[in-house]
């Protein structure tokens, strides 16, 4: 013990320097719960500074607009950071909240609120981006965790502060207690030193060694070692300056960016924003015995104390299982709480009686924000400064900060309008289940940091690089994901008639931009106009791969989806309407075509399945993008939201390498080698000279050995003569075909009108936006096991539970259709709808693509996938027009049993002519389709 006193005294001021930089994330605590106890005071005109009580629209800005602020911050203060001192931007960080302070106290509009809400969100950027740097940059790595930890605790506090003292003061007083602690804040810590880092990065070695001594207060001749490593560490990142292109190309920051990235969202879609800043809110509409202010308090005194915790057992037990406990924690915390709002629902419509779980809103919260509080609070930032190589350090934490306020932003802004629209209930278990996700995010993904220096982790972070040593599929993974954001486009696209149509032929609607409503003849035709453009993008697609390469194709279709949407925000007239489609559907079939060509040539054998599958992932989060934003916002609203997609897609694809096959078709085998060593982490050209030298041998038969390129006659008649070939474009075809006469795009597009059909209990809505959920993650778990079980298991599965969802839906209707009772069985069309969608997006969805990808030889692949999308684009059309009429004429049930028996159909297919793919390289494909067996010692 009178050890660990004497190295605490010996390392003091740098604890001193921790804890006083950390006041300014208490200013961050201050107002992140500000809005708790001062949204009731500025209900009430006779306490209210104002001079009208705000709007619920008002309110809502005065919430987010906090985030906005968060997400102008961290790009500036991350240039003052690197340019005057980490410690100069944490003062102006206390600087803009003693400011926003001042403008509450003498606040008499809304718009002065909003300007103080709006510095005091740009101060929270500030200082969540600088504090962990300067906190990483004084510790010794045998106290990072510790010290790291206590921006949490630090914000818990200034939370708690605010939840004690807000209730029980005026408005006024509130403000000028709260005034205090960034005046305190920039009085002290002007006093302690810059950090070592800083110093020798501007060549004043002896401000560093001066700054070094105060930090570990021992004399610098004792301190060599630790100099000499900071000196190497800085200059090293001198001589490698990091640019946001070296963000995205080097493997150790590129892995580093992807996971405190997701752990930062997955915070932000945790809840804990709605949760900090409208507690009181919550509180009063559970009905709770307990009062308010004081379940405010005891919320706030639990973070303090779970958060102190983390700091004392972090080093020791490690960042891993806090956050595996923490978010654990929140999914069943968030579980209890939305289960007691849906019973609070059934209240008065059952006589349902709570009284005997009235301690259940207070015991989730409290189980819920301890559990936030012990890891994924104060660990998500402590990675931010523990993960990222000191030359890009600074543009990294800007970026991680700016996506965390932006979804921070959303979360915040439509948390009131989705709590209206969808009831407290499902907005809850919408959060358990982004927790569920980040319980897997961490375990897939999240290294352990514990005890590490910095290169150590950049070490660590490299490990895992080689696809084909480590037998991870790490590196291809990345451009592979990257590359299917442009799919998520392609779901904006079918989804965007669910709610859009429905708007438009609502005589209601205050900003429908046609001077009629729209009828179903015009539907009609504007769904036409996406199958041409499909047809027109799948060729345009082929022209510019063969010639420009797959990558230029990409980055150019976000320009016709940008087109279309743009064209979509200011349409006046049907021809407008019907253009602007036409342009959707060619960037459909166009993104659909290219990304299966870019995926099959930059994947390798073993993760050909894994990746396939990301195109289905892609197309559902574009859809659950449209039925979560789209019944809620504006018509113009939601064109700007799908516009912003193709616009993240094509910056975040500038920095994605070509293929290697087009690498070797142009003659650059210097760069193919290279981007292989890339999507294969290896280490050096002969682990790559192998799949080298097979990819030139493919670019020469498929060009010829004149080097000409050969002609797309000639290689379609070798698909249509070979017997192999023709069973490859069978196989593909035929997958295409029953994939889109499954009828998924008709569900899709007319989910909102299914519901309103069957009167389902959860609403048309509300159901929208289940079925998109689980359609994204019933795409997110195939490619875990596609690889294990193989695709004919997975598709004949999938194919069977479609038919019998889709019969049961058949039956439902046929039923209400003849005036037989349904009310007992109300939750049928939700439980048939939730059975299909899952068995589609786990099964037929992906997994007929990665095949598709996979089945033709590398010479006929562009030619075949060509085909295969043509196919999808026509089939697509005919089974969209086939159930429209089906549906006038017969009704929903014959519909639904038609498609079921196509299903069924489609079953028996891949039973007898689909081969299992699975675990097979390219070459033994063919020869398994030749009807050569393939015999594996």
């Amino acid at each position: 013990m009178w050890i660990n006193g004497i190295a605490f005294l010996r390392n003091k001021c740098q604890y001193l320097a921790a804890i006083l930089a950390n006041l300014s994330v208490v200013c961050t605590g201050c107002a992140m719960g500000w809005t708790s106890p001062v949204e009731s005071k500025l209900s009430h005109p006779w306490i209210s500074p104002l001079s009208t009580v705000p709007t619920d629209a008002e309110f809502s800005w005065i919430g987010s607009i906090l985030a906005l602020g968060s997400l102008a911050g961290p790009p500036l203060a991350g240039y003052i950071a690197h340019r005057f001192g980490r410690k100069m931007a944490l003062l102006a960080s206390g600087a803009q909240f003693a400011v926003a302070f001042i403008l509450f106290v003498t606040a008499h509009t809304v718009a002065q609120i909003l300007v103080g809400r709006f510095l005091q969100g740009c101060g929270i950027g500030f200082s969540l981006a600088i504090t962990p740097l300067y906190v990483c940059e004084i510790a010794t790595a045998q106290r990072r965790g510790a010290l790291g930890s206590l921006l949490q605790v630090s914000m818990t506090l200034g939370m708690l502060m605010v939840y004690s003292i807000g209730p029980y003061v005026s408005y006024a007083a509130m403000q000028y207690i709260l005034l205090t602690v960034p005046v305190v804040f920039c009085l002290a810590f002007s006093q302690m030193p810059e950090t070592p880092h800083y110093y020798v990065s501007h060549g004043r070695y002896a401000d560093a060694s001066r700054s070094l001594e105060y930090l570990r207060g021992e004399p610098i001749e004792e301190l060599q070692d630790e100099f000499g490593s900071i000196q190497r560490s800085v200059e090293e990142s001198i001589r490698n300056r990091g640019t946001l292109g070296e963000l995205f190309r080097d493997h150790a920051n590129r892995r580093a960016l992807f996971i405190c990235t997701g752990i930062i969202v997955l915070q932000q879609l945790s809840g804990i924003n709605p949760v900090q800043f409208f507690t009181q809110t919550i509180f009063e509409k559970t009905g709770s015995s307990v009062k308010p202010e004081l379940a405010s308090i005891i919320i706030g005194g639990v973070q303090v104390v779970a958060s102190m915790i983390t700091v004392l057992t972090l080093d020791k037990l490690g960042r891993r299982p806090y956050l595996l406990i923490s978010s654990g924690g929140m999914c069943c915390a968030l579980v209890a709480l939305g289960t007691y709002f849906y019973l609070e629902t059934q209240r008065v419509s059952s006589g349902l009686s709570l009284d005997r779980l009235a301690f259940l809103p207070v015991l989730s919260l409290v189980v819920f924000t301890a559990s936030f509080c012990l890891g994924f609070g104060p660990i998500a930032w402590l990675l931010i400064g523990e993960m990222f190589a000191p030359n890009i350090k600074s543009f990294a934490s800007s970026i991680v900060s700016s996506t965390c306020w932006a979804v921070a932003f959303f979360v915040l802004f439509y948390f009131s309008s989705l709590d209206a629209a969808i009831g407290t209930h499902w907005l809850f278990w919408t959060f358990a289940i982004c927790t569920a996700g980040a319980f897997l995010f961490t375990y897939l993904f999240v290294i352990e940091t514990k005890g590490m220096s910095l290169p150590e982790i950049q070490a660590q972070l490299n490990e895992t690089a080689p696809v084909m040593i480590s037998d991870k599929p790490t590196d291809c993974a990345f451009p592979a994901s990257i590359a299917n954001l442009a799919t998520v486009s392609i779901g904006c696209g079918i989804a965007w008639p669910s709610s859009t149509y429905q708007k438009l032929s609502d005589p209601n609607l205050e900003d429908n931009p046609f001077a009629e409503l729209l009828s179903k003849r015009v539907r009609m035709w504007s769904e036409a106009a996406l199958a041409i453009g499909g047809l027109a993008g799948t060729l345009l697609a082929s022209w510019i791969t063969r010639h420009k390469g797959p990558r230029l194709a990409l980055l150019l279709s976000s320009i016709l989806y940008i087109a279309a949407w743009l064209l979509l925000m200011i349409v006046r007239s049907i021809a407008m309407l019907i253009v602007a489609r036409t342009i959707i559907g060619m960037a459909n079939g166009y993104v659909l075509l290219v990304v299966t060509l870019y995926i099959g040539e930059i994947a390798s054998d073993r993760y050909r399945g894994a990746m396939g599958c990301f195109i289905q992932i892609g197309t559902t989060l574009g859809i659950l993008l449209v039925y979560c934003t789209g019944p809620f916002v504006s018509y113009f609203a939601l064109q700007a939201i799908c516009c912003a997609v193709p616009i993240l897609f094509g910056t975040l694809f500038l920095y994605m390498p070509e293929t290697p096959h087009y690498l070797v078709q142009r003659g650059h085998n210097q760069r193919a080698t290279e981007t292989l060593m890339f999507l294969r982490g290896a280490r050096n050209a002969d682990e790559v000279r192998a799949e080298l030298e097979e990819i030139q041998e493919y670019v020469k038969r498929r060009d010829g050995e004149d080097d000409v390129p050969a002609r797309t006659v000639h290689h379609l008649k070798r698909l249509l003569t070979n017997r192999g070939n023709r069973k490859a474009l069978l196989i593909s075809l035929g997958l295409v075909l029953f994939q889109q006469w499954s009828g998924i795009d008709v569900i899709v597009a007319n989910s909102e009108l299914l519901f309103a059909e069957s009167n389902a209990s959860l609403g048309p809505i509300t159901g929208t936006i289940v079925l998109g959920v689980l359609q994204l993650l019933s795409s997110c778990l195939t490619p875990l096991f596609i690889e294990r079980t193989g695709r004919r298991p997975i598709l004949l599965a999938s194919s069977i539970g479609l038919a019998i969802a889709l019969a049961t839906l058949g039956t439902y209707f046929m039923l209400s259709r003849h005036a037989v009772p349904v009310a007992s069985i109300r939750w049928l069309p939700l439980t048939a709808l939730v059975g299909f969608v899952t068995l589609y997006n786990g099964g037929f969805g992906p997994v007929a693509w990665a095949i598709v990808m996979e089945i033709f030889a590398h010479e006929l692949k562009p030619i075949g996938v060509t085909l295969s999308v043509l196919g999808a684009v026509l089939f697509d059309y005919t089974i969209l027009q086939l159930i429209t009429e089906l549906t006038a004429a017969a009704g929903l049930d014959w519909a639904f049993w038609m498609l079921a028996t196509i299903c069924a159909t489609a079953g028996a297919f891949c039973w007898l002519l689909v081969i299992e793919t699975g675990g097979l390289n390219l070459c033994e494909i063919q020869e398994r389709l030749s009807g050569v067996k393939t015999v594996r010692l």
